[in-house]
């Protein structure tokens, strides 16, 4: 990488060099001895061409090679327009003069660099992605499912080996896929008009010139952009998130995916629920509360399952045996433990199930534990919600991607978490509580293609995930399109111009000034893409 970004700043260099050349006969200035010779200027062109050619050699022969597997690109268009620029530079200097035009010497160079600098975000973003996916030992895996919720495609995030990942990376992206069926019909153009134009009109010694201005016109500028840039820029915004997009496969369903499942340790990873106090009630040891307590949220799934966990070790208790364990709407959780009935779930569930609650309790996120219908035990909670959930949700629902309430905690219901921490719980989707458990439940099957592979826990990575696929998904193929138009018109301008003998108006600077004017929105767009 440093290699190649020190060979596109030579390129850059040399670009420069030849862009002064034009510029210092268009204000009226006049080289010194010797640079003042036509001839001279023309061997000075040929020579910054082909050292950017030497610069450029392996991604000019990636574009050689992708069209002799039939997948022409705009690297195989900026390759052509090298090669014939530069054989047109020769011929001029040798046998030729086209009233003082130079070649497009300057135009091809600021290709190559282009091609150069695009190839580079690539490689950076495939290099950060990687290493982040590689990072953990046990990642989370983001996917989207078909119909998984009313019918909708929805991401959900599943803890499992990131299968694919290297062979989805390395596939073309959306670009690429828009050039393969449009870049051969512009190079067959460039060829077919640049023979109508020399040839067709008695002008064999002009073929080398409109070969060269039409494949220079035909490559644009921001080919090598549209994707790789973006796709950098996102990658390092993941990074710091832990997350890593698995190439154009996940993206390009991405237009699809309007939901996304929210499961307990999204919403409220590890170490945000802490345990405030316990209170055991009548003669129920508190490691048989603790003890039933934790077997019921273990075996429910619940996002409390850690918490109660360690309090089940603290306290020297043991997790028992339980039987026909129940999940109900109201907020709670029924089993039976060696032949007595026990009950957790939330103070509404309790008053739901007939459980006497000591008066004036105020609670307000508590576990409550009862045995055979007798109050046994509350464990009081207290819910701390992360600083990124909130534009984590703002991220989503700016891109339409609706949330999916999936939790198994009975506490975190709409109405809590509207009151408690004021999340738009109106714009969320809370479905009953057994469709919750299917959608939660790590068994269930899952696409086979990966959106990305996330390395940490919580809402943020899932998010920036989700919202960069869907925003490089639209820029790759808007600006894919928006470079393949560009480059239709400059063919058919250059056949124009090149068929009338119009040198000043096809001169090496207007063509520049043309290619430039078609890369500004490319850029525009490819800053756009991380922004949110």
């Amino acid at each position: 990488l440093k290699g190649m970004r020190l060979r596109a700043v030579l390129v850059f260099l040399l670009a420069a060099a030849a862009l002064v050349q034009l510029i210092v006969p268009a204000i009226n200035y006049v080289w010194l001895p010797p640079l003042d010779g036509y001839q001279t200027q023309v061997w000075i062109s040929a020579g910054l061409v082909g050292a950017g050619m030497l610069l450029s050699l392996d991604v000019l022969a990636a574009g050689v090679a992708r069209a002799l597997r039939g997948r022409v690109g705009m690297d195989t268009l900026t390759a052509l327009a090298a090669v014939f620029t530069l054989a047109d530079a020769i011929t001029l200097a040798l046998t030729q003069n086209r009233e003082g035009q130079l070649p497009y010497a300057a135009a091809v160079l600021a290709g190559l660099f282009l091609l150069l600098h695009g190839t580079y975000h690539k490689k950076c973003a495939l290099r950060l992605s990687c290493r982040t996916a590689s990072a953990a030992a046990e990642p989370y895996v983001l996917t989207l499912d078909e119909g998984k919720w009313n019918g909708r495609d929805t991401y959900c995030k599943w803890s499992g080996a990131p299968e694919g990942f290297g062979s989805q990376i390395q596939m073309d992206d959306g670009a690429q896929r828009i050039y393969r069926a449009v870049c051969p019909v512009l190079l067959l153009a460039c060829v077919l008009l640049s023979l109508l134009a020399s040839y067709g009109l008695g002008k064999p010694g002009h073929l080398l010139w409109c070969l060269s201005a039409s494949f220079t016109a035909s490559a644009a500028l921001g080919g090598a952009l549209v994707y790789s840039r973006p796709l950098h820029k996102v990658a390092r915004r993941l990074v710091q998130s832990g997350a890593a997009l698995a190439g154009w496969p996940g993206m390009a369903q991405s237009k699809k995916g309007d939901r996304v499942l929210i499961t307990d340790g999204d919403l409220f990873p590890p170490g945000y629920v802490e345990l405030n106090g316990i209170k055991v009630f009548g003669d129920w040891s508190i490691e048989k509360v603790v003890g039933c307590t934790a077997t019921l949220i273990r075996d429910s799934g619940s996002g409390l399952t850690k918490l109660f966990h360690d309090l089940l070790r603290a306290q020297g208790a043991i997790f028992r045996r339980a039987e026909d364990l129940n999940c109900y709407e109201g907020g709670g959780l029924s089993a039976h433990i060696r032949g007595e009935q026990v009950l957790v779930g939330s103070a509404a569930f309790m008053n739901l199930m007939e459980v006497k609650l000591p008066q004036g309790l105020h609670v307000k996120n508590a576990v409550f534990c009862a045995i055979d219908g007798e109050l046994a035990g509350i464990f009081a909670l207290n819910y701390t919600l992360p600083d990124t959930v909130f534009p984590s949700l703002d991220a989503l629902m700016r891109e339409k991607v609706g949330p999916v309430l999936a939790t198994r905690d009975f506490n975190l219901i709409p109405a809590m978490l509207h009151q408690r921490f004021k999340l738009a719980a109106d714009k969320m989707d809370f479905p009953p509580v057994e469709r919750r458990r299917e959608l939660s439940d790590p068994d269930q099957p899952h696409s086979a293609v990966i959106t990305a592979v996330l390395c940490r826990e919580g809402l943020l990575p899932c998010a920036d995930a989700v919202v960069g696929a869907k925003r490089l998904r639209w820029a790759a193929r808007f600006g894919a399109g928006l470079t393949c138009v560009g480059s239709a018109l400059g063919v058919l301008l250059a056949y124009y111009l090149t068929s009338v003998d119009a040198y000043g108006s096809l001169s090496p600077l207007n063509l520049l000034i043309f290619l430039l004017f078609w890369l500004a929105p490319v850029w525009f767009l490819t800053s756009w893409v991380p922004r949110y």
